[in-house]
């Protein structure tokens, strides 16, 4: 289970002092968009590597790819191009999030395959019983 970060001045990382504002707006300004484990992204999901991005102790991105079943919870609108970036990174299996958040990031995301919704076949189309 992860959680999702924004770049914001209210992120996790700037109140909790791990980094400051200036240097939040600078990752925001390098394009990061997002930051799971401490390992901060862009909006395509790329990593944008950071002053402690070799002092993080845990997974790295790549690692997290890897694992099968990846929860991802988040939510809210300032979270909207961090989620997603997490998404297009491919760096959880699962989200969970609010109905606003959920429709915003299927607005933005575009086409893609049709997804059975769980406790459904997959042959059902959306609006079918």
């Amino acid at each position: 289970i992860i959680g999702v970060g924004n770049t914001t001045s209210e992120s996790t990382f700037c109140r909790a002092g791990f980094v400051t504002r200036r240097e939040m707006e600078a990752l925001a300004d390098r394009g990061a968009v997002g930051d799971v484990l401490g390992q901060f992204y862009d909006a395509s999901g790329e990593p944008v590597a950071w002053r402690l991005s070799d002092n993080v102790v845990g997974l790295t991105l790549e690692d997290l790819r890897r694992i099968p079943n990846v929860i991802g919870v988040a939510g809210g609108a300032d979270k909207h191009a961090a989620i997603l970036g997490a998404l297009r990174a491919r760096l959880m299996t699962v989200l969970i999030t609010d109905e606003a958040t959920a429709n915003h990031l299927i607005s933005e995301a575009g086409p893609t395959p049709p997804v059975a919704p769980v406790g459904r076949p997959a042959h059902h189309q959306r609006g079918e019983p």
